[in-house]
């Protein structure tokens, strides 16, 4: 279920439906209108949508806030930063890559009876 609708939108609901009975009870022979609901609906959701409501709810469902002290700082000076170096033979830009795949084709035997013999090339990902 949904966080809410466990810890909230029951509770209100209900409570909502006893306002509105007692409110039809209190003026008898009068049709309720819309004017009349924020007066009936107010103390209901000033009950139940509380901050204490809606952070129970969430933790019915297991969902927890943030806890930035759960961790001690202790335990982060422990990691160390490695800096990788950059290969060197990474083309640059689309010329030197191009350039590249031309020696590569320059490279490759073509002759039709014989096996193709390629030179090898390292391909970085």
């Amino acid at each position: 279920m949904q966080p809410l609708d466990l810890s909230v939108f029951v509770g209100f609901k209900k409570r909502k439906s006893q306002s509105q009975a007692n409110w039809l009870r209190s003026h008898t022979g009068r049709p309720m209108q819309i004017y009349d609901l924020p007066e009936i609906v107010c103390n209901s959701w000033n009950e139940f949508f509380t901050i204490q409501n809606v952070v129970a709810g969430f933790a019915k469902v297991g969902i927890y806030f943030v806890n930035p002290d759960i961790f001690q700082t202790i335990l982060f000076y422990q990691l160390k930063v490695q800096q990788l170096e950059s290969p060197t033979n990474v083309p640059v830009s689309v010329d030197t890559y191009i350039s590249d795949l031309a020696d590569h084709a320059e490279s490759v035997n073509t002759n039709v009876n014989e096996k193709p013999v390629t030179t090898r090339t390292q391909i970085i990902q």
